[in-house]
């Protein structure tokens, strides 16, 4: 059953975008915490992302991003599977963006389980 999507639009310095987000089915709550979608007309940026409890699984439908740590920078053009980390790190981009994603409970994505009742996902 599709979930509602809820929209906002953003106009700042940086320039302009529209995140999109929704819950997932109920029987998926337990692996997905959201699904996510970001698209912008953006100024080169860099956004310091902390370290959170939930994995990443990203699409890019748009431009190349870097992703800047402790460690190096590396170059991701197509989809990018976000662990837990301990620092923060940076996404960098200098042509907008375009991001789909489904945020995870790490437990989920990593053991393919819904949480709380053991049954495959």
């Amino acid at each position: 059953m599709p979930r509602p999507v809820q929209t906002l639009e953003y106009e700042a310095p940086p320039g302009r975008w529209r995140f999109s987000s929704a819950t997932p089915d109920p029987a998926l709550v337990g692996s997905v915490q959201e699904y996510w979608e970001v698209e912008g007309r953006l100024h080169p940026f860099r956004e310091p992302v902390p370290p959170y409890a939930l994995t990443e699984l990203m699409v890019n439908l748009g431009p190349r991003h870097q992703m800047v740590t402790h460690a190096g920078t590396s170059v991701w053009e197509r989809a990018w599977f976000s662990g837990l980390h301990e620092r923060a790190i940076v996404i960098e981009s200098h042509d907008g963006t375009h991001l789909v994603s489904a945020r995870l409970h790490p437990l989920g994505a990593v053991l393919g389980f819904r949480l709380g009742d053991g049954a495959p996902a």
